[in-house]
């Protein structure tokens, strides 16, 4: 962090650090007495037999003056002012990311050396092998995903063989500007290392270096432009690769598409949007050599529907994941887990191809001719828990697809996963239905009887239609406390709604029947043909038999959609 100028005032830098410190402080009371303002305005404008404030126009005026007052304080002390205030004391806060520029050249050339001047060197070919064309080494792919609400927890195993020099294998591709998490490998069950930051960058380099002196002249800018690419820790933009790939365009227009060339464009297209991972292998991967890699990355989808923004403000978890099938391509056999939160189960699953035609694969780099393909994806079919298993085979080659045959024109296939997750019923549903029955049976046994139940003169003991609606408010309150992290994680909207319309209406009940034991009540009236003889009490028999309905509705409807969908997949 940088140091504070010396001119600034050092007593008033230590004011303005401890201010930062003790903030919330100042901000709690700033907004509590903007709310005891409002408070006093409702007194103010609503007397009561409880309480009475005498207002007058100067009152008013005050009032709403200290409340503008105080929001104001209240905005001045928010994170973005006090992110100002930091600039100000010429103090450097990192809250996204930082990142010091430099000579990349310079750079690439100092992380070149780690590899050219050590023992990697030696597995520089079949890397660039490995990255080109995976499929060649990699025999089969295991990946395991467990869905969480913010991140998902990635384990995935890759069985290389055939390549005895590859010690330094490309275990993972990570698009730039993504972090991934609690990062753990191993080989044959053994726990391993990968290679720092450094060595990696500087072995995708030496690998451009390779393929760059076979197809492209020495006087080519290929290089100089290639490589702050391939240090930057974000992604070349569009335009920017095709101006880089226009120099293997030129080569191949005079002497056509080659191993190289192929490889090269490739290899451009992967080190310049992404990063990679390698694991190092000390005896190389000549026999069948099992490289696991364990991590965990956030969700890449964000929150695009007024659903999904639903949920996340009511602090719901995801019903919707969206997977895409990459890794696929890098290998002739791919099985896929998929594994959601406890008390889901998998509604709908399916592979969304972008775009329709018939698919074209290029000969894989080293090949003299295509091989035979029996291409697969196979969904397995869902028993009613939260697993869903996929497997794709002989999809590797970087598939692309002939979109227009007028113009053979294609178009890069990235195949996409999706899983629709919904709540195993009958989850919180069922004990919501029950204390909705309860309420609406009582309300409407009430109301049938109203005059027996709330006779005009009240009697000792009346008091009992509080107490009976009283036991409902109570296990309305224990419904709520049951709404923990991993109940909220896992329920719909609709859900939700339910919980807490039932929840109001108890409250409503019992209050309405307290206050009827009292003698309070509302005149009845007659508006068109509808005769309200007690107006309060029609509105809660209204409210608890459409609640009831609702809740049966929904029960019933996903207690039969989840048959259903056992069964579908069954036969």
């Amino acid at each position: 962090m940088a140091g504070v100028p010396g001119d600034k005032d050092p007593k008033k830098i230590r004011f303005v650090r401890w201010f930062r410190r003790n903030v919330h402080w100042v901000r709690t009371l700033l907004m509590g007495v903007v709310i005891f303002c409002a408070m006093a305005a409702v007194f103010m404008w609503w007397a009561t037999p409880a309480a009475k404030v005498t207002s007058h126009g100067e009152n008013w005026v005050i009032l709403v003056l200290v409340a503008l007052i105080f929001l104001i304080g209240r905005l001045f002390v928010s994170d973005k002012s006090l992110r100002l205030g930091g600039k100000a004391l010429g103090e450097r806060h990192i809250y996204d990311k930082w990142e010091s520029t430099g000579d990349a050249l310079v750079l690439g050339d100092q992380y070149v050396s780690t590899v050219v001047l050590t023992d990697l060197y030696s597995c520089v070919i079949p890397a660039t092998t490995a990255l080109t064309s995976p499929a060649t080494f990699t025999e089969r792919i295991t990946e395991r995903r467990e869905l969480g609400d913010e991140r998902i927890s990635v384990t995935m195993v890759r069985t290389f063989s055939g390549a005895k020099d590859l010690r330094a294998v490309p275990a993972l591709r990570v698009e730039k500007g993504t972090l991934i998490g609690s990062l753990s490998v191993a080989v044959d069950g053994k726990a391993s290392r990968t290679l720092t930051h450094g060595q990696a960058r500087g072995l995708m380099i030496v690998c451009l270096y390779i393929l760059h002196d076979e197809v492209l002249p020495s006087s080519s800018p290929f290089m100089t432009k290639a490589i702050p690419a391939v240090l930057a820790d974000k992604p070349i933009t569009d335009d920017e690769l095709a101006h880089l790939l226009s120099h293997i365009d030129d080569v191949e227009r005079t002497s056509g598409e080659t191993d190289a060339t192929r490889a090269l464009r490739v290899l451009t297209r992967l080190v310049t949007t992404c990063d990679f991972v390698f694991v190092v292998a000390p005896e190389g991967c000549d026999k069948p050599t099992k490289v696991s890699i364990s991590y965990q990355e956030p969700h890449g989808a964000r929150v695009r529907t007024a659903g999904a923004w639903i949920r996340r403000t009511l602090g719901l978890g995801r019903r919707d994941y969206l997977t895409d099938l990459h890794t696929a391509s890098e290998s002739p056999s791919y099985h896929l887990d998929i594994a959601g939160p406890d008390g889901m189960f998998v509604q709908n699953s399916h592979v969304i191809l972008p775009h329709d035609g018939q698919t074209v694969r290029p000969t894989a780099v080293g090949a003299s001719t295509p091989r035979e393909r029996a291409e697969l994806v196979f969904i397995r079919s869902p028993r009613g828990d939260s697993g869903i298993h996929l497997y794709a085979r002989d999809m590797d080659g970087s598939p692309v697809v002939v979109a227009d045959p007028s113009s053979k024109r294609k178009v890069a296939v990235k195949p996409q996963f999706v899983v629709e997750l919904r709540e195993r019923p009958p989850g919180i549903l069922g004990p919501t239905f029950v204390l909705s029955f309860w309420i609406a049976a009582v309300t409407w046994v009430v109301g049938v009887n109203y005059e027996v139940v709330f006779p005009t003169v009240t009697t000792p003991g009346s008091a009992w239609p509080a107490v009976i609606f009283g036991v409902p408010a109570l296990v309305a309150g224990w419904l709520l406390s049951k709404l923990t992290k991993e109940v909220l994680r896992v329920i719909s909207i609709a859900t939700f709604l339910c919980v807490a319309w039932v929840s109001l209406n108890a409250a409503f009940v019992v209050t309405l029947a307290a206050l009827k034991t009292t003698g309070i009540s509302l005149g009845g009236f007659s508006l068109w043909n509808i005769h309200l003889h007690h107006p309060t009490w029609a509105l809660a028999m209204f409210l608890t038999g459409f609640n009831l309905l609702v809740c049966l509705w929904l029960f019933i409807v996903r207690n039969a959609r989840y048959a259903s969908t056992i069964n579908e997949r069954a036969n």
